[in-house]
């Protein structure tokens, strides 16, 4: 798409230089109907040179996104694996989701918790113990995965 969208890009320069090219030879004949006619089409060109540069900028921008929110996927699943792997399962219990505090503080890493009443938050490794003495019974919480 990148290809395609830099050809159409160099495409409609082109057709706006070769304009321009023949608007300075008309000129330069004193011929000034023909003039008036090349110029109105370069104006035309070039406003069709800017709208195909936007239209691909904007197909650019969303492919990007698109690409940043599969990786953000894929990580978020690479991170539930890790998670699952390391503690051999989901954490579900109580217990379960303290013993994958420890495994999160002791290997460095941060979490990504869902909580009842705060929603999904990304604690970083600093915030883990402190989070972790907060945790109340009772309280709806779910570990659902590991970070760097």
């Amino acid at each position: 798409m990148i290809f395609t969208a830099q050809a159409e890009r160099e495409e409609a320069e082109d057709s706006v230089e070769a304009l321009r090219t023949r608007v300075k030879a008309v000129l330069m004949a004193n011929d000034d109907s023909t003039a008036d006619e090349l110029i109105t089409r370069l104006t035309r060109a070039q406003d069709k040179a800017k709208d195909i540069s936007y239209e691909w900028t904007r197909k650019e921008l969303s492919l990007c996104n698109e690409t940043a929110r599969s990786e953000d996927r894929i990580r978020e699943a690479h991170e539930a694996l890790t998670l699952a792997q390391q503690l051999g399962g989901q954490p579900e219990t109580y217990e379960e989701i303290f013993q994958a505090f420890d495994v999160a503080i002791g290997s460095g890493q941060g979490m990504i918790v869902d909580i009842d009443d705060g929603g999904r938050t990304e604690l970083s490794h600093d915030e883990l113990a402190e989070f972790k003495d907060e945790i109340q019974m009772g309280e709806g919480i779910s570990v659902l995965a590991l970070t760097r």
